[in-house]
């Protein structure tokens, strides 16, 4: 997501103010604050029928001005609590977070700023719109609660349900709306007082998957547009990758990898973030050379020897055995059996998808995905040779730690 200047909080006549000029920038432009908001050694943990559950474990980040970061994990994995930390709806047992330079919650020294105090904007799942109230009053409310004069209230909300798409609809009521529109009034509602810092938590889950779809396009626009630093929770890795500046795998707790959702997809760091990132193979292998900063790792169903990179605290040696990790758009698929450096394989599922075709093809009892484009078209039971493009393909444990 791009970033650049954006306006603080609204004035009682509801219009916004610029943003503050910081030194040292060229044109006037202001500066970009790399640490606007800092995360630093979270712990939580909740007791449920007398025993404790640690459900963040240590959990550190820092998030630039401008930039949307997502949380992204299974359930349970610590994401919304994180998010609900920084709202001030869950305190941690210790740790810190800043938004701005200023401390928001210190359980250490015990300081404490509540959420109506932190300049936050956060769109529920549940959307949690009043139902007694008008779009336009529950755009407002949170200007009538910094008391922004009546019409300064009327003008920023019919701005911001302009850029929402629900400028006619400001006297409906929630339940005479779909949930798409419910969801937009949700997200107007939390951008309406230029907040600090913006959550998202699963804002798309409750539409179905073609809606999601347009407001997946529709929502990446909107936060290109309004430049606010924003925390998304999500379990939908294709919602992550689309959306995100920054991306922070979870799970139990801890934050397995971050970074850009190319870092993220081409260079996993861990079996559970291949997986768990759009689809992928895991090819068992064994460590038979070291070259070009990389290993060479020969499968264990056979073909040639492959140049991978392990992540950068790892050292496998020789003999080592490993994973290869192998997406499935750089499987290359030819017909027939015995080619030279290849590895033999049988169709065993197509599916169409439209674009192409999905495989499951079967390397004696292991599974492989595979796509394919439209016009490469194998039937099931034929022989098939396999190769993997793109090398050097990333490398992971052969077992997680905890296997």
């Amino acid at each position: 997501m791009s970033t650049g200047s954006r306006t603080t909080a609204p004035h009682r006549d509801g219009s916004a103010g610029p943003a503050p000029v910081r030194q040292g920038q060229p044109d006037g432009e202001p500066a970009l604050d790399p640490d606007y908001v800092r995360i630093e050694s979270l712990f939580k943990q909740f007791s449920r029928t007398g025993q404790a559950t640690r459900v963040l474990n240590d959990v550190s980040l820092t998030i630039g001005e401008g930039e949307l970061l997502t949380l992204l994990g299974p359930s349970g994995c610590g994401k919304t609590t994180t998010l609900r930390c920084v709202a001030g709806l869950e305190r941690p047992d210790s740790g810190a977070i800043w938004v701005r330079g200023a401390p928001v919650v210190d359980a250490d020294a015990g300081s404490f700023v509540p959420p109506e105090a932190r300049r936050i904007g956060m769109a529920f799942q549940s959307y949690a719109l009043w139902p007694h109230m008008s779009v336009l009053d529950n755009v407002g409310y949170p200007l009538r609660m910094r008391r922004v004069r009546r019409e300064g209230i009327r003008r920023r909300a019919d701005e911001i349900l302009d850029r929402v798409g629900l400028g006619g609809k400001l006297r409906r009521f929630p339940r005479e709306l779909s949930g798409g529109e419910q969801q937009r009034v949700a997200l107007a509602r939390a951008v309406v007082a230029n907040p600090d810092v913006l959550l998202l938590d699963e804002p798309l889950s409750n539409l179905d998957a073609r809606l999601r779809q347009q407001t997946l396009i529709w929502l990446v626009a909107l936060l290109r547009d309004l430049k606010i630093t924003t925390i998304y929770v999500t379990h939908d890795q294709s919602e992550a990758l689309a959306i995100s500046d920054q991306i922070a795998v979870m799970h139990g707790g801890v934050i397995l990898q971050r970074g850009t959702p190319s870092e993220v997809y081409d260079h996993p760091l861990t079996r559970f973030v291949a997986e768990f990132i759009g689809a992928a193979n895991l090819l068992p292998g064994q460590v038979t050379a070291h070259r070009d900063g990389g290993c060479e790792v020969l499968p264990a169903a056979g073909g040639q020897p492959y140049l991978a990179l392990p992540p950068a605290d790892a050292h496998p040696a020789s003999g080592d055995e490993v994973a290869l990790v192998v997406r499935p758009e750089k499987v290359v698929v030819q017909p027939g059996h015995d080619r030279p450096g290849c590895i033999d394989a049988v169709v065993n599922v197509r599916v169409y998808s439209g674009s192409g075709w999905q495989y499951v093809m079967l390397i004696g009892d292991q599974e492989l995905r595979v796509d394919t484009a439209v016009d490469q078209v194998f039937e099931r039971g034929n022989p098939v040779s396999l190769s993997f493009d793109g090398a050097p393909l990333p490398l992971v444990s052969h077992r997680e730690p905890h296997e």
